[in-house]
Protein backbone atom coordinates (compact mmCIF):
# COMPACT_ATOMS: atom_id res chain seq x y z
CA UNK A 1 0.00 0.00 0.00
CA UNK A 2 1.20 3.50 -0.76
CA UNK A 3 0.03 7.12 -0.74
CA UNK A 4 1.72 9.65 -3.00
CA UNK A 5 1.23 13.24 -4.07
CA UNK A 6 2.24 13.98 -7.65
CA UNK A 7 2.28 17.77 -8.12
CA UNK A 8 -0.83 18.26 -6.00
CA UNK A 9 -2.67 15.18 -7.25
CA UNK A 10 -2.88 12.72 -4.32
CA UNK A 11 -3.22 9.01 -4.98
CA UNK A 12 -3.88 6.10 -2.65
CA UNK A 13 -2.65 2.80 -4.05
CA UNK A 14 -4.02 -0.28 -2.34
CA UNK A 15 -1.41 -2.58 -3.86
CA UNK A 16 2.21 -1.90 -4.83
CA UNK A 17 4.56 -4.66 -5.93
CA UNK A 18 8.14 -4.85 -7.12
CA UNK A 19 11.52 -6.45 -6.57
CA UNK A 20 14.65 -5.73 -4.54
CA UNK A 21 18.17 -7.01 -4.12
CA UNK A 22 20.78 -6.42 -1.39
CA UNK A 23 24.56 -6.78 -1.73
CA UNK A 24 26.81 -8.03 1.07
CA UNK A 25 27.92 -4.46 1.88
CA UNK A 26 24.32 -3.41 2.62
CA UNK A 27 23.65 -1.51 -0.60
CA UNK A 28 20.43 -2.52 -2.27
CA UNK A 29 18.31 -1.66 -5.27
CA UNK A 30 14.55 -1.82 -5.69
CA UNK A 31 11.97 -1.34 -8.41
CA UNK A 32 8.30 -0.62 -7.80
CA UNK A 33 7.14 -2.11 -11.06
CA UNK A 34 3.36 -2.07 -10.58
CA UNK A 35 3.09 1.74 -10.75
CA UNK A 36 1.97 3.45 -13.95
CA UNK A 37 5.49 4.89 -14.11
CA UNK A 38 7.81 2.44 -12.30
CA UNK A 39 10.11 3.85 -9.61
CA UNK A 40 13.72 2.77 -9.26
CA UNK A 41 15.81 3.47 -6.17
CA UNK A 42 18.92 2.44 -4.29
CA UNK A 43 19.09 2.02 -0.52
CA UNK A 44 21.61 1.41 2.23
CA UNK A 45 20.87 -0.88 5.16
CA UNK A 46 21.76 0.52 8.59
CA UNK A 47 20.12 -2.29 10.55
CA UNK A 48 17.24 -4.73 10.21
CA UNK A 49 14.86 -1.89 11.09
CA UNK A 50 16.44 1.11 9.38
CA UNK A 51 17.50 2.05 5.83
CA UNK A 52 18.13 5.19 3.78
CA UNK A 53 17.06 5.36 0.14
CA UNK A 54 17.56 7.52 -2.95
CA UNK A 55 15.64 7.50 -6.24
CA UNK A 56 17.76 6.66 -9.29
CA UNK A 57 15.42 7.62 -12.13
CA UNK A 58 16.21 10.61 -14.32
CA UNK A 59 14.20 13.74 -13.50
CA UNK A 60 12.39 13.52 -16.83
CA UNK A 61 10.93 10.19 -15.65
CA UNK A 62 10.33 10.74 -11.91
CA UNK A 63 11.08 13.64 -9.57
CA UNK A 64 14.16 12.95 -7.39
CA UNK A 65 13.52 11.99 -3.78
CA UNK A 66 15.34 10.56 -0.78
CA UNK A 67 14.33 9.43 2.68
CA UNK A 68 14.33 6.74 5.34
CA UNK A 69 12.71 3.33 5.75
CA UNK A 70 11.89 2.21 9.30
CA UNK A 71 10.63 -1.14 10.51
CA UNK A 72 7.14 -1.21 12.05
CA UNK A 73 6.44 -2.32 15.61
CA UNK A 74 3.11 -2.81 17.32
CA UNK A 75 1.19 -4.37 14.45
CA UNK A 76 -1.69 -4.83 13.88
CA UNK A 77 -2.56 -1.18 14.48
CA UNK A 78 -5.85 0.24 15.72
CA UNK A 79 -7.39 3.61 16.56
CA UNK A 80 -5.61 3.52 19.94
CA UNK A 81 -2.20 3.24 18.22
CA UNK A 82 -2.19 7.03 17.93
CA UNK A 83 -3.15 8.43 21.32
CA UNK A 84 -1.82 11.49 23.12
CA UNK A 85 0.49 14.34 22.09
CA UNK A 86 2.87 14.06 19.14
CA UNK A 87 5.01 16.63 17.35
CA UNK A 88 4.37 16.88 13.61
CA UNK A 89 6.93 18.58 11.36
CA UNK A 90 6.58 18.89 7.58
CA UNK A 91 7.98 20.85 4.66
CA UNK A 92 6.84 21.49 1.10
CA UNK A 93 6.31 24.09 -1.59
CA UNK A 94 5.12 27.57 -0.66
CA UNK A 95 1.98 29.26 -1.94
CA UNK A 96 4.13 31.63 -4.02
CA UNK A 97 6.07 29.91 -6.81
CA UNK A 98 9.74 29.48 -5.92
CA UNK A 99 9.19 29.55 -2.16
CA UNK A 100 8.97 26.83 0.47
CA UNK A 101 6.57 26.13 3.31
CA UNK A 102 7.27 24.54 6.69
CA UNK A 103 5.12 23.80 9.70
CA UNK A 104 5.70 22.37 13.15
CA UNK A 105 3.01 21.72 15.71
CA UNK A 106 1.24 19.46 18.16
CA UNK A 107 -1.05 16.68 16.97
CA UNK A 108 -3.23 15.62 19.89
CA UNK A 109 -5.30 12.44 19.59
CA UNK A 110 -7.62 10.75 22.07
CA UNK A 111 -7.19 7.13 21.00
CA UNK A 112 -10.86 7.04 20.02
CA UNK A 113 -10.79 8.74 16.61
CA UNK A 114 -10.70 12.47 17.43
CA UNK A 115 -7.80 14.86 16.91
CA UNK A 116 -6.71 18.49 17.15
CA UNK A 117 -3.70 20.02 15.43
CA UNK A 118 -2.20 23.37 16.43
CA UNK A 119 0.90 24.49 14.53
CA UNK A 120 3.19 27.33 13.55
CA UNK A 121 3.59 27.74 9.78
CA UNK A 122 6.08 29.67 7.65
CA UNK A 123 4.82 30.06 4.09
CA UNK A 124 7.46 31.82 2.00
CA UNK A 125 8.43 34.05 4.94
CA UNK A 126 4.90 34.72 6.19
CA UNK A 127 4.55 33.22 9.67
CA UNK A 128 1.13 32.30 11.02
CA UNK A 129 -0.62 29.91 13.36
CA UNK A 130 -3.05 27.23 12.18
CA UNK A 131 -5.50 25.07 14.04
CA UNK A 132 -7.75 22.26 12.86
CA UNK A 133 -9.75 19.48 14.50
CA UNK A 134 -11.59 16.46 13.22
CA UNK A 135 -11.65 12.69 13.22
CA UNK A 136 -9.23 9.97 12.17
CA UNK A 137 -9.28 6.31 11.26
CA UNK A 138 -6.47 3.76 11.56
CA UNK A 139 -6.13 0.69 9.34
CA UNK A 140 -4.52 -2.47 10.67
CA UNK A 141 -1.45 -1.81 8.48
CA UNK A 142 -0.86 1.57 10.18
CA UNK A 143 -2.40 3.91 7.61
CA UNK A 144 -4.04 6.87 9.37
CA UNK A 145 -6.51 9.09 7.49
CA UNK A 146 -7.32 12.50 8.99
CA UNK A 147 -10.62 14.21 8.14
CA UNK A 148 -11.75 17.84 8.49
CA UNK A 149 -8.55 19.10 6.90
CA UNK A 150 -8.40 20.69 3.45
CA UNK A 151 -5.14 18.92 2.61
CA UNK A 152 -6.44 15.49 3.71
CA UNK A 153 -3.11 14.34 5.22
CA UNK A 154 -2.26 10.67 5.58
CA UNK A 155 0.05 9.20 8.23
CA UNK A 156 1.77 5.83 8.12
CA UNK A 157 2.61 4.62 11.61
CA UNK A 158 5.99 3.12 12.43
CA UNK A 159 4.97 2.59 16.06
CA UNK A 160 2.88 4.23 18.76
CA UNK A 161 2.42 7.92 17.84
CA UNK A 162 5.35 7.75 15.40
CA UNK A 163 5.39 7.76 11.62
CA UNK A 164 5.60 9.55 8.29
CA UNK A 165 3.05 12.05 6.95
CA UNK A 166 2.14 13.23 3.44
CA UNK A 167 -0.60 15.72 2.57
CA UNK A 168 -2.75 16.02 -0.52
CA UNK A 169 -2.39 19.73 -1.26
CA UNK A 170 -0.40 21.57 -3.92
CA UNK A 171 2.39 22.13 -1.37
CA UNK A 172 3.24 18.39 -1.64
CA UNK A 173 4.36 18.51 2.00
CA UNK A 174 5.93 15.51 3.70
CA UNK A 175 7.26 15.04 7.20
CA UNK A 176 7.29 13.05 10.40
CA UNK A 177 5.44 12.70 13.68
CA UNK A 178 7.18 11.80 16.94
CA UNK A 179 5.60 10.90 20.29
CA UNK A 180 6.02 13.69 22.80
CA UNK A 181 7.29 12.96 26.28
CA UNK A 182 4.97 13.45 29.22
CA UNK A 183 4.10 17.13 29.74
CA UNK A 184 4.39 19.68 31.32
CA UNK A 185 7.62 21.07 29.90
CA UNK A 186 9.73 23.98 31.17
CA UNK A 187 13.06 25.64 30.37
CA UNK A 188 14.70 22.81 32.31
CA UNK A 189 13.44 20.36 29.66
CA UNK A 190 16.36 21.42 27.43
CA UNK A 191 19.65 21.02 29.22
CA UNK A 192 22.95 19.80 27.77
CA UNK A 193 24.61 19.66 24.36
CA UNK A 194 22.66 19.05 21.16
CA UNK A 195 23.62 18.58 17.49
CA UNK A 196 21.18 20.14 15.00
CA UNK A 197 20.54 20.41 11.26
CA UNK A 198 17.70 21.57 9.06
CA UNK A 199 15.56 19.51 6.70
CA UNK A 200 16.66 19.15 3.05
CA UNK A 201 15.62 22.17 0.93
CA UNK A 202 12.67 21.82 -1.44
CA UNK A 203 13.33 24.86 -3.66
CA UNK A 204 16.23 26.51 -5.47
CA UNK A 205 18.28 29.25 -3.74
CA UNK A 206 18.19 27.35 -0.44
CA UNK A 207 19.93 27.90 2.88
CA UNK A 208 21.06 24.94 4.99
CA UNK A 209 22.81 24.80 8.34
CA UNK A 210 24.10 22.38 10.93
CA UNK A 211 25.87 22.86 14.22
CA UNK A 212 26.10 22.19 17.93
CA UNK A 213 24.32 24.03 20.74
CA UNK A 214 24.36 23.95 24.52
CA UNK A 215 21.27 24.73 26.60
CA UNK A 216 21.75 25.67 30.26
CA UNK A 217 18.29 24.54 31.40
CA UNK A 218 17.48 28.10 32.48
CA UNK A 219 16.72 29.83 29.18
CA UNK A 220 20.10 30.45 27.58
CA UNK A 221 21.39 28.74 24.42
CA UNK A 222 24.79 29.07 22.73
CA UNK A 223 26.86 27.24 20.14
CA UNK A 224 28.41 27.28 16.68
CA UNK A 225 26.99 26.53 13.26
CA UNK A 226 28.05 26.06 9.64
CA UNK A 227 25.84 27.57 6.98
CA UNK A 228 25.44 27.15 3.24
CA UNK A 229 23.49 30.04 1.72
CA UNK A 230 22.85 29.11 -1.93
CA UNK A 231 26.41 27.83 -2.34
CA UNK A 232 28.17 30.41 -0.14
CA UNK A 233 29.73 28.68 2.86
CA UNK A 234 30.21 30.25 6.28
CA UNK A 235 31.72 27.98 8.92
CA UNK A 236 32.23 28.10 12.65
CA UNK A 237 29.81 30.94 13.38
CA UNK A 238 29.25 31.49 17.08
CA UNK A 239 25.75 32.33 18.32
CA UNK A 240 23.94 32.87 21.58
CA UNK A 241 20.27 33.43 22.28
CA UNK A 242 17.54 32.85 24.83
CA UNK A 243 14.69 30.37 24.89
CA UNK A 244 11.36 30.13 26.67
CA UNK A 245 9.46 26.83 26.76
CA UNK A 246 5.72 26.64 27.38
CA UNK A 247 4.17 23.76 29.29
CA UNK A 248 3.11 22.07 26.02
CA UNK A 249 6.68 22.04 24.67
CA UNK A 250 6.39 25.03 22.32
CA UNK A 251 9.47 27.22 22.67
CA UNK A 252 10.32 30.71 21.43
CA UNK A 253 13.98 31.37 20.58
CA UNK A 254 15.42 34.84 20.99
CA UNK A 255 13.86 38.12 19.88
CA UNK A 256 13.13 36.89 16.33
CA UNK A 257 10.41 34.58 17.65
CA UNK A 258 11.88 31.51 15.98
CA UNK A 259 9.84 28.49 17.06
CA UNK A 260 10.96 25.13 18.42
CA UNK A 261 8.90 22.21 19.72
CA UNK A 262 10.34 19.91 22.38
CA UNK A 263 9.73 16.22 21.84
CA UNK A 264 11.75 14.98 24.79
CA UNK A 265 14.74 16.15 26.86
CA UNK A 266 17.00 14.78 24.09
CA UNK A 267 15.10 15.79 20.94
CA UNK A 268 13.33 18.84 19.46
CA UNK A 269 12.31 20.15 16.03
CA UNK A 270 12.35 23.70 14.72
Amino acid sequence: MMDLNDNGAPQSLTSVTGTYDVASNGRGTLTLSSLATPINASFYVVSAGKMFFLSTDTQSVNSPFAGAILGQTGTPFSVSSINGPAVLASEGLGTTVGTSQAQVGLLSTDGAGNFTFAADQNDGGTVSKKSVSGTYTVASNGRVALSAATSQPVIYLVGQNQGFVVDGSASVSTGTIDPQAIVPFSNASLSGTYVFGNAPPVTSNPMSSAGVATADGAGKLSGTLDENNNGTLAGGQAFSTTYSISSNGRAILGSNDDILYVISPTKAVY
